[in-house]
């Protein structure tokens, strides 16, 4: 009888905690740091394209950018990658609590914390909405690198030291001739940066981009290989050349190739210029559970929630340093503290990488702790190396 009433006893409190669970479930917050005195919250987040040197327009522009330029929709198909939610008793507090912290000083349009398995945190401020599609600015150059290691998979690039000319032969007789597909993954072409005479002319004037690419490649930095140095120019070479190969514009590579595959839940979008070029190394657009997807997918070594092969485990092994070839000098984490891969950053953190946007954007992914992190922002463009906040919550997020 005794052994009776304690096994009822054990099976009601059993029951009483599965029932009194608390499941983690996404956070809508309709303000933010300094909504209204540095981000117009009065004015309803205006939309405009004056938001790169006024913060005012950067809420309503960052998660409404097809009002100022053209789209193309990059597909998604089912099946869905289904999330799960962690128990509020099971979430990593001090990673709960810096970010908190990091929510609550700096303009975090959304943020998502998956560790493990599951989603421990996910919270959207500002009025932003989980089903908004969030410009990504240079995350998405780690996605026009996936596009190389694809094409090399499938047999249309031989590798990644074959000359960027001989797939763009419009571009020989510029400073890209002898340059490979290595140095524009890694920047070290040498070509060097030319934001305002790249984007001016595509966004404003309707420019052919092999043409402006081909103007701005006159004259070298430095020879090929001997540095690194952050160009958008590089990475619109890896888009042309998977264009070439795919025969097809790069959204819809993406979606072929990628968003088809990674079970996301919305369509995403690139922007274009007003004759439909794609624009190819700042400008997709996606729910935040959707980079998260992507982050999942490397996090996954290049595996999907079907264990299809999506990426190849090399590439991966690339992107996180871990070759012989991407650990040195110039862009291996033995000589810079912010080292660099295909496209992708190597912040001084072991096993760890981000696909990292100009104000505050973020997937970031621990090998050590299979945790993937992922931030959208209207932040000023300082640089991860000077948001203290950030900093701290990805190095605890990488930290058993």
């Amino acid at each position: 009888m005794l052994k009776t009433i304690c096994f009822a006893l054990a099976f009601f409190c059993v029951q009483y905690k599965l029932a009194a669970a608390e499941v983690v479930a996404p956070v809508f917050k309709q303000s933010g740091p300094e909504a209204d005195t540095t981000f117009c919250e009065q004015q309803g987040f205006p939309i405009s394209w004056k938001y790169s040197k006024d913060p005012c327009y950067r809420i309503g522009t960052f998660s409404n950018f097809d009002q100022l330029l053209p789209t193309g929709i990059i597909r998604k198909k089912a099946p869905v990658w289904e999330l799960v939610y962690a128990d509020k008793d099971a979430v990593n507090r001090e990673v709960d609590r810096l970010a908190n912290e990091a929510l609550d000083q700096l303009p975090i349009t959304s943020l998502i914390i998956w560790r493990d398995g599951k989603i421990q945190k996910e919270v959207y401020q500002y009025g932003r909405k989980d089903t908004d599609l969030f410009s990504s600015f240079s995350m998405h150059k780690t996605v026009s690198g996936l596009l190389i290691d694809v094409a090399i998979e499938k047999k249309l690039i031989g590798n990644v030291d074959n000359n960027i000319t001989d797939y763009l032969p419009a571009l020989a007789g510029t400073e890209w001739q002898g340059r490979r597909i290595f140095h524009a993954l890694t920047m070290t072409s040498g070509i060097g940066q030319d934001q305002a005479g790249l984007y001016l002319p595509l966004f404003f004037k309707n420019a052919d981009r092999m043409s402006v690419i081909a103007s701005l490649s006159k004259t070298e930095r430095f020879k090929e290989g001997e540095k690194f140095e952050y160009s958008d120019l590089d990475t619109f070479v890896l888009g042309l050349i998977a264009e070439k190969v795919f025969g097809a514009p790069q959204g819809e590579i993406i979606s072929d190739t990628i968003w088809q595959h990674i079970g996301a839940e919305s369509d995403a979008q690139i922007l274009t210029t007003k004759s439909g070029q794609h624009l190819l190394a700042s400008n997709l657009r996606a729910r935040s559970r959707d980079y998260l997807r992507l982050g999942l997918l490397i996090a996954n070594n290049g595996r999907n929630h079907q264990g299809a092969q999506i990426i190849s485990e090399n590439w991966i092994r690339a992107l996180f340093g871990k070759t012989e070839r991407l650990s040195g000098c110039p862009v291996g984490r033995s000589c810079r503290k912010w080292a660099y891969s295909y496209q992708a950053w190597l912040p001084p953190i072991p096993e760890f990488m981000a696909a990292i946007g100009k104000y505050g954007q973020y997937i970031a992914v621990s090998k050590a702790t299979n945790t993937v992190i992922v931030i959208t922002s209207a932040d000023g463009a300082p640089g991860l190396a000077y948001r203290p906040r950030l900093m701290q919550l990805f190095r605890a997020a990488s930290s058993n």
